[in-house]
This record gives C-alpha cells, sequence and structure tokens, in this order.
C-alpha cells in the first residue's frame, strides 16, 4: 500500500519507525523458538488476510500457556508497533481478555484439540473496510494427512472510531474457538466452510464465545438478523453466523450445551452442499426437536446463554383469513422455518390434512400440538389460530389443509332456543327411511346398513356419524344396487314448541346405483349435499326415548325412533 500522511505532514512510514524504536528499546526481546518468530516477515507474512509483512513492525502484548487434552498450548498476542498509538484504547487489553475467558472456557469442551495460537492485532487503517467492525480471520488449515502446522494464526483488526474493547473480546473467543474446530475436526468438515458448513462453523464459534466472555451479549445476540432470514424463507444451514440463535437453543431447551458442542460438531458433513448438511442435521435432532426448536422461536423463548432473552421479534410471514370452505396450501422448504396465522370467522371449522402427519405444530392458545381436526370459534372462543412448521426433507413439502365450515354461528331456523332433553349421544332404534320405503310398498329384497349415530350438544351444535348402506331392490325383471356412505354430518339444532330443527351446515351421501334390466346394465355415480333444514315434530321423555317424525308431502311421514346411550360430551369453558 502506498504512503499514508499524518495530517501535520509527517510521513506514516517514518512515524511506525520512531515507534518501533521506542518500544524495542524499552521491551525485551519476543520471540521464542516454540512459537514464529514476529519479528520474520517470512512468518507474518503467513498471517491471513494481513497487509505487506515488510509493513509490520511487531511487539508481544501477552502469552500464556492453557491446559488442554492433549498438554499445554500457547497463546499469545502480538501487534504491530504502531497499533498502539492508532489502535482505540483497551483494544489491546480486550484481545487478552477475550483470550484469557477463551483459555479457561475451554475446559467444560470436554474432549479437544487446539495448536499454539497466534493473534496478531492491526489498527483498521491496514483494513480493506475500515471502520466498519472488528474484522477477523484465521487459519488453522492442517495439511492432508491431519499434521499440525504447530501454530493457528489470527488477525484482527481493531476500531480507529468507536474502540470496543469488550466488542473485540468477543471476536477474539470466537477466532481461537475455530482454531479449535481446525485441530479437532476433520479436513473434509472444516473444508465446508464457505460451501454449505458456515451454519454449524460459525454457529457454534458465536455460542462459545457468547458463553465464554462476560458481558457478550450486546456482540453475539443476531436474534434481529436472524429474523430476517427466517422471513425470507432462508433454511438454518444456509445461514453463518445468525445460526448461533440455533446454538442458544440447542444448549438451552434442545438438551445441548459446552458439554456436547464438541460431539455435535463431529456429527457435521464432511461435504459441503445442501445435501450433506441436510443428512448431518438430520442425524443429531429428531424431527420432534426441529419442530420444537421452532415453536420455541416463535414463542420468543430462546435465552442468551449468559440471561435473558434475545432481541427476536419473529413475523407470521404466512397469514389467511378463513371466511368459507377453501383448500389452503402450504409449503415447507427444508430447515427453513415457517411461521403463520389463520383467522377464523365466527363458527366450527373442520381441517383435513394431506399428508396427514407434516412437521407442523398449531396453537390457539400457549400449548403447541398437532394441526386440530377442528376450531370452533363461537361464544368468543380464540379465533386465531398460530402455526409453525420445520421440515426436514430434501425437497418441499405442499401441505394441502382442507377447510369446512362445519357449524354456521346463526340460530338454526333463527329459533335460539333448545329443550333440555335433547342433549346426549341417540342411536336410532325403529323406523327410519328404509322402513318407511317398505311400508310404501317398494320391493327391498336387501337391506345392510351400520347403526345411526347422532351427538346433540347442548350448544345448539349436532354431529351425525358416518353410515354405509347396501339396497337391492327387485320388481318383475328388473333389480337395482345402491352401495353408499355418508360423510360426518355437522350443524345446529333448536327446539320449541313441539318441533325439532336441524340445520346441517357440512357433510354429504355419495355412493353407486346400478339398475339391471332385459336390455342390460346400467351404473352411475350419486351424490347429495346435506339435506340443509329439516323441521319435524317430536317427543322427548326423561327415560331416554326420543321419536321424531319427518313430514314426506302426500306420502305420510317418517316416523324415527331413537334411544340415549350417552350423556352428551362436556362442553369446553367459554373464555
Amino acid at each position: 500500500m502506498g504512503a499514508r500522511f499524518l495530517p501535520w505532514g509527517t510521513n506514516m512510514t517514518v512515524f511506525r519507525l520512531w515507534i518501533a524504536a521506542l518500544f524495542l528499546l524499552l521491551l525485551p526481546p519476543t520471540a521464542q523458538a516454540e512459537l514464529g518468530d514476529c519479528t520474520d516477515p517470512a512468518y507474518l507474512s503467513r498471517f491471513p488476510e494481513a497487509p505487506t509483512a515488510a509493513s509490520i513492525l511487531c511487539v508481544e502484548l501477552f502469552r500464556f500457556t492453557v491446559s488442554t487434552p492433549a498438554g499445554p498450548r500457547e497463546i499469545r498476542g502480538i501487534q504491530d508497533v504502531a497499533g498502539g498509538w492508532a489502535a482505540p484504547a483497551g483494544s489491546a487489553a480486550g484481545v487478552e481478555r477475550g483470550a484469557r475467558e477463551a483459555a479457561a472456557a475451554m475446559a467444560a469442551l470436554g474432549s479437544f484439540a487446539t495448536d499454539d495460537i497466534t493473534l496478531l492485532l492491526l489498527d483498521d487503517a491496514f483494513s480493506l473496510t475500515p471502520g466498519r467492525q472488528p474484522v477477523a480471520v484465521t487459519d488453522g488449515v492442517r495439511d492432508p494427512s491431519g499434521a499440525t502446522p504447530g501454530e493457528c494464526l489470527v488477525t484482527l483488526y481493531g476500531l480507529t472510531s468507536a474502540a470496543a474493547a469488550d466488542e473485540i473480546a468477543v471476536t477474539t473467543a470466537h477466532e481461537i474457538f475455530h482454531c479449535i474446530q481446525f485441530a479437532s475436526l476433520s479436513a473434509g468438515q472444516m473444508g465446508t466452510l464457505g460451501a454449505g458448513g458456515d451454519w454449524w462453523i460459525e454457529g457454534s464459534a458465536e455460542y462459545f464465545s457468547a458463553v465464554a466472555v462476560s458481558g457478550s451479549q450486546p456482540f453475539t445476540d443476531r436474534g434481529a438478523d436472524f429474523d430476517g432470514l427466517v422471513d425470507s424463507g432462508t433454511a438454518l444451514n444456509d445461514m453463518a453466523h445468525e445460526a448461533g440463535v440455533f446454538f442458544f437453543w440447542w444448549a438451552g431447551a434442545g438438551g445441548g450445551g459446552m458439554g456436547q458442542l464438541m460431539d455435535f460438531m463431529r456429527a457435521m458433513a464432511s461435504a459441503g452442499g445442501a445435501g450433506a448438511q441436510r443428512g448431518a442435521m438430520r442425524s443429531v435432532l429428531s424431527d420432534d426437536q426441529w419442530l420444537q426448536f421452532a415453536t420455541d422461536y416463535a414463542d420468543q423463548a430462546i435465552s442468551h446463554p449468559q440471561g435473558g432473552g434475545i432481541s427476536s421479534l419473529p413475523s407470521m410471514r404466512e397469514t389467511r383469513t378463513i371466511s368459507a370452505d377453501v383448500t389452503e396450501t402450504l409449503t415447507l422448504a427444508p430447515f427453513a422455518i415457517l411461521l403463520g396465522t389463520f383467522d377464523y370467522e365466527c363458527g366450527t371449522w373442520g381441517h383435513t390434512l394431506d399428508p396427514v402427519n407434516p412437521n407442523l405444530a398449531a396453537t390457539l392458545s400457549s400449548a403447541w400440538a398437532d394441526w386440530p381436526e377442528e376450531v370452533d370459534t363461537r361464544d368468543g372462543r380464540p379465533s386465531t389460530l398460530r402455526f409453525a412448521g420445520m421440515h426436514t426433507g430434501d425437497s418441499d413439502d405442499e401441505v394441502e389443509i382442507e377447510i369446512e365450515r362445519r357449524r354456521s354461528c346463526q340460530p338454526c331456523a333463527g329459533i335460539d332456543q333448545v329443550d333440555a332433553c335433547v342433549p346426549g349421544v341417540w342411536q336410532m332404534t325403529s323406523g327410519g327411511p328404509v322402513e318407511w320405503m317398505r311400508a310404501q310398498g317398494l320391493p327391498i329384497t336387501h337391506h345392510a346398513e351400520g347403526p345411526r349415530y347422532a351427538t346433540f350438544l347442548s350448544d345448539g351444535s349436532y354431529t351425525a356419524a358416518p353410515l354405509g348402506i347396501n339396497l337391492t331392490i327387485e320388481h318383475r325383471d328388473t333389480r337395482g344396487d345402491a352401495t353408499g356412505a355418508s360423510t360426518t354430518a355437522f350443524g345446529r339444532w333448536s327446539a320449541a314448541d313441539g318441533i325439532l330443527n336441524i340445520c346441517q351446515d357440512a357433510g354429504m351421501v355419495s355412493g353407486t346405483v346400478t339398475v339391471t334390466t332385459p336390455r342390460g346394465s346400467f351404473s352411475g355415480p350419486v351424490s347429495q349435499a346435506g339435506a340443509g333444514v329439516l323441521q319435524m315434530p317430536y317427543s322427548c321423555s326423561e327415560s331416554g326415548e326420543m321419536q321424531t317424525s319427518t313430514p314426506i308431502p302426500g306420502m305420510g311421514a317418517i316416523e324415527t325412533g331413537y334411544t340415549r346411550i350417552a350423556d352428551p360430551p362436556e362442553l369446553p369453558a367459554a373464555p
């Protein structure tokens, strides 16, 4: 780089020589045999992204020994002699604090390795992006055989404008953890840095520095950055430092921690690419655990390792308003958190999911569970369903949610009265449509159907169970066969002045009719929606018997008898 000039005209290079002379007179020689000679330009040229070695006049700041499972290792800090003048006050002290606190935290890792570590502190006049943040680069690469070069080299740039002794302490601990990663993990694993492995390499280093350095929270809380990536649909394995949020969760509710961190990293992929990363992610956590991560994130329940929450405000990206029968589609991308809400109008709403068990959870209150079979928003009950998803496959998962309104909020037939005798579970025990058809003279030669059940609730809602039926009618040389089934019927009921009102909101009958004559056989499907509104005289006794009479214009009435076989289910309490 060219010569730089001070405002009063003194050449920067000359000034550096003055500073160097003073330091060299006052300080003892710093180079020791086991570490590189920092006065040797060839040694300094090995530091990653450092300026021309000839521009650096080196002085040692500190040196200490740390115990590791493989024996003692040296950690030292060195500095360009002009850095003490150009860098902000406290930067060198911040580097030393970060190094010593990182060394103290290493013991909690259990089985790990590290080489000797040298930290080169430069002022940001050397940096390509001066004044932005403390920049740090680590070179701990070993040769393919795994042999150690003996020293992990770290370049640190301090800020000249807004000095951050605490921030550079955190950065120092983060880079020291990279030295541990390079020495402890395979070359293939560390080769995924920049090729898909950034999420766990950088995310775990964020976690380590957050634990190791006191007061680290302002510099390791990446909640807002994580929010932005989640909101854009970014997969966790496509993140970098922001994935520290995952490791904060994993170390808390996820059941991990410093003692399991090395095992977690050793389970990571040794090949780049999303597919390899996803395979490793599936190996360390189950689907349920990944889903818990998503729901805890949605609940803002992820804490910083030093206590308190993180600055995260999750966005409900997918929002839908449900006002009529509809099929909604949610797309879950691999390892991308999906958050959203369904807001329901008043009524009772049923759900059918395809596939049946996607990795989705939902809640109307505070407890997360599987997607509910039914949501009841009547009588002031909660109407907003929150959901969270975390798909762990290798391709997008399309989830179709068929939604039907099973009950409206209008009283059946405009009558809001109910009869206390009616609520309960009823089984048809006499009469009914088939007996009525026989009474009309229809030549029914075969009839088979399952039991008919209906449940009436005291809130004016009812459910009729599905029913299968098989019927044959034969007359002279003509035969008719009908096979069909009804779906579960849902609706409302009311009763007043001896009239039972039935308002069916959902449910249908479908099947096949075959007619055989001497001219041939003809078949076709049949399908009919629910009966709509029925009004029929009825009687109900305390002994558990009920009789209904459904008038058929010009043909009498269908008389049906029912027996109560169970009390009605208990209704949920209104909020």
